[in-house]
Formats: structure tokens, sequence, C-alpha cells
């Protein structure tokens, strides 16, 4: 008996990307459209990609069940519209800059004048909409402009919306991050892919700069940071900027820290990064927005606003009890985050919207 076709429109074959396509392999027949956001910086590069995927649906609609898409933004503008015309169902799986902003960074696609109509005709036209945490279906951001209050999420910035919202977490593999030891030498690990200012501001490692500064004695490693960059960034005795590094390397990176701290001003979903780590026994610092306030309460420290000096301080008391909590962390995301778990709730969701 054949799979149903399921179609799959992206913007970059990301890790969170490419692990939905895996795990919905089994039970679909998965057929993929990648709109290059390398190659969306220009007119000429959106006409392009739009004609293609053009192309892509006249052919493959007539055969499929539906229509999955990873963020609400212009490459699912035409999705939405041609599978509505056709009577086929349409998921949109919400994940960060497509329904949050932060102003002063310039963040998120609802900033922009022409991608803000096409995000909100997407999600009030698409059949459900799967954010991966309760965040991005409302959040009020404390951290990123602090004093200022950010009212993030779908709710927030799309009034009155009717299309249904299943929340579906993330999954990870826990089987491929060894735990490592309990033990371990006092420090701080810190990762993210960062190309410019923006992103390094957005991911908070500026500030990460200044607890340095206040924890002199304590090595820093930041782990995702561009070569060109790097050259632009201060010089400390304690912190040590890397460029991003393969899984293994990361494991093993992870697994000599003692606590990862991700003071971001915002993130939609679950920062992978921090999972990643807490499965190899690290204990999380970071900052109130995304999944971090249902991954960390009870095994590191949240901190409300982005003072230095009180991120300095939870990191220290976050070394304190490091050694006894790294199994924790560790049961934390394997029992909370099962791969499988996103499985059978993503494909039973898109199963129903099938039969429906």
């Amino acid at each position: 008996m054949s799979k149903p076709i399921l179609l799959f429109s992206y913007l970059s074959p990301s890790s969170f990307v490419r692990d939905d396509m895996e795990l919905l392999g089994d039970d679909f027949d998965v057929r993929p459209f990648h709109f290059d956001a390398t190659q969306a910086r220009s007119v000429a590069g959106l006409v392009r990609l739009w004609k293609g995927q053009l192309d892509w649906l006249r052919r493959e609609l007539p055969g499929a069940s539906v229509v999955l898409g990873w963020f609400a933004d212009h490459h699912m503008a035409l999705p939405v519209t041609m599978a509505r015309r056709a009577g086929v169902p349409t998921a949109v799986v919400l994940s960060g800059t497509d329904v949050n902003v932060v102003p002063s960074l310039g963040y998120g696609a609802l900033l922009s004048r022409w991608r803000a109509p096409l995000v909100r005709y997407v999600v009030r036209h698409a059949s459900l909409l799967l954010p991966v945490t309760p965040s991005l279906v409302e959040h009020r951001n404390t951290f990123a402009e602090w004093p200022r209050v950010l009212r993030n999420g779908v709710r927030a910035h799309v009034p009155n919306l009717q299309t249904p919202i299943q929340v579906v977490p993330p999954g990870l593999d826990a089987s491929r991050w060894e735990a490592g030891a309990d033990v371990r030498a006092p420090s701080v690990i810190a990762a993210a892919l960062c190309g410019n200012e923006r992103t390094l501001r957005l991911k908070g490692l500026d500030v990460l700069v200044d607890v340095a500064r206040l924890l002199p004695g304590l090595p820093f490693r930041v782990v995702g940071i561009a070569p060109d960059l790097v050259r632009e960034l201060p010089t400390l005795p304690n912190v040590t900027w890397e460029p991003a590094m393969g899984r293994e390397a990361l494991g093993q990176a992870f697994r000599e820290a003692s606590v990862i701290l991700h003071p971001s001003r915002s993130e939609g979903g679950l920062p992978l990064v921090v999972a990643e780590a807490m499965l190899c026994g690290c204990i999380p610092v970071g900052s109130p927005v995304g999944g971090l306030p249902q991954l960390i309460p009870g095994i590191g420290e949240l901190v409300e606003r982005p003072a230095p000096a009180e991120i300095a301080g939870a990191v220290v008391r976050a070394l304190a009890y490091a050694d006894e909590r790294r199994s924790q962390a560790r049961a934390r995301v394997a029992d909370g985050y099962r791969f499988s778990a996103r499985k059978e709730r993503l494909v039973s969701s898109l199963q129903q919207l099938a039969a429906s």
C-alpha cells in the first residue's frame, strides 16, 4: 500500500527540518521543496524561487494528502493558496522568527513591510498551526528590551486568529549525546551560530562578555562564531571564541564544560544547543524566553533581565550544585523531549488533518 503524499516546504535544511523529514518518512511519502533562503535576498531570487515552487505545486498537489511548512513566511504563501483551492489541508510549524519580534535588533519577519502581510495571511489561512513551544502562541518577553515588555507569539500579532493550534514540542535523540562525568572543573560554555553582530546580540553574547569580566577566574568558551566576527570581538583572557564544530566535537566540548550559558534575547522554540548540552550533563543558565522556562526550572537558573551581575550570580550558583544535578539535566531532556514523542504527535496530527 502506498504512503500518503506530504509536500514539505522549508527555508533552510537546519537540523530540526532534517529531523522532521526523517521522522515523517516512515508514514508519508515526503516530497520536499527547498525555498533556499540564501537566494531569497533579492527580488530576482524570490521570483525564481516562487516560479520553481509554482511548478512544483502544479506537479505534486493533485496527488497530495497534506502540505507542511516550517515557519510561516513568504515561502508558504503559494502553498497555502494553492492547497486551499485544491482542497488539500496545510499545516505550518511555528518556530520563532515568524511570530516573534525584537524591534531594537530589527529581528522578526513581522517587522518587514512586505513579509508581515504574508505571515499573517499564512497563519490565518492554514488548516493547522503547530508551534513547538507554548511561547509561540502568546508570550511576554521581559528580557529582550528590559524594562520594556514585548508581547510576542501568533495570538499577539494576529488578532482574532481562528486557525486551530496544537503545540508539538521538539524531539531529540538522547542516544546521540553521551552524558559525561559528574565531577568537572568549573567552566562555562555557550553555543550559537553567529555570523554578524545582530545575531551575536540576539543570542545575548554581548552580555556574556560583561559576565565574563565579572568572573575573571572562570573560563568561558563560546562556540559557533564566524572567523570574520571574532576579529571584532573583545579580547579577554578568560574567553575563547571558536567557530562552529561538528556534533562529535561539540559533544566533547559540552562534556568538558560545567555550565551552559544562554542569555538569548529571543527564542521561538527550544534552543537545541541548550538541550544537547544538558544531555551531556551541563547545567543551564538562561533567559526566560522560548522553551527555556519549561526546560530549566529545578535544574539550573533562569535570569529575568539582562543584568550582568545577576547573570554572574546565577552562574556561580549553578556551579555550586552542578555535579549533583548533571543526571537530572540529562533526564529532563531525555524524558521530556523524546524524538519518538514528537514523531508520534506530529504524525498523528498530520494524519488526522489529511483524513479530515
